[in-house]
Parts: C-alpha cells; structure tokens; sequence
C-alpha cells in the first residue's frame, strides 16, 4: 500500500487533517509557519491562529522537534494543522505519521473505505491473521 494512502487512512480515522492551502489558515486548529525577527533570524510558529504567540509556548528557533509537534497534535484527533509543503518534508511528519500507523492498523481495518486488497495487503505487512470463524 503507498505511503500517502496509509497516512490518508490514518488521519480519517483520527479526524484529523493535513492542509497546505494557506486559504484554510484561520480554519485550522494549528499552523506552522516561519517568521523573522526585527533582526532578521528565522522563528517557527506552531499555535492556533486565533490565540497571540506566547514567546515561551509557541515560538521555536530550532525545529528539529516540529515534526513531532506537528504529529502529537495531529494524533489527539479531530484536528485540522496547516504546515507548507515544504515543512512537511522538511520535518519528516510523513515519516512520522507513517511510524504511528501501526498502533492503529487493527482499527483502521475495520474501515469500510478499504477494499479486499488493502485488507489482505496490511493483514500481510503488518502480520495479523486472518479471522476464522467456527
């Protein structure tokens, strides 16, 4: 199964969503983005679009952990996290997400959107034995 169609999977069965659209900023329960300084250094970002940032909460100078934010908001489910394309590369959430999708594979096979191939295929990757029944 391609990568893009286990994390789609995943995140319906969160309710949770991915936008790129920067139409759906003020929709959106989170956002990324990068700013600048008076002085000209790069800052991350990463709050709801209706609160202020909070220097000490929400403002980042590295993002070697975004990615992981990114995912644990994601993962709380019903939640809707806008990040640009190239930060969602850049900080890994596919991989990251893809890492989460087998703590819920067993759930999501119970989705009626996936078809006999899709079952028997993450069944196979991920080692599950088929039911019998008596």
């Amino acid at each position: 199964m391609e990568e893009k169609r286990k994390i789609k999977l995943l995140l319906d069965h969160l309710g949770s969503e991915v936008t790129h659209d920067y139409n759906d900023i003020l929709n959106c329960d989170y956002y990324l983005c990068e700013e600048t300084t008076a002085d000209g250094y790069g800052v991350y970002t990463f709050l709801s679009p209706h609160e202020a940032p909070e220097i000490s909460e929400n403002v980042y100078y590295y993002n070697y952990d975004l990615g992981e934010k990114v995912v644990e908001a994601l993962m709380k489910g019903n939640t809707v996290v806008f990040l640009d394309d190239y930060e969602y590369d850049y900080l890994s959430v596919q991989e990251l997400l893809l890492a989460e999708f087998e703590e819920f594979v067993e759930d999501i096979l119970q989705n009626e959107e996936l078809n006999i191939n899709e079952i028997k295929e993450l069944k196979d990757e991920y080692g599950i034995e088929e039911e019998t029944t008596a």
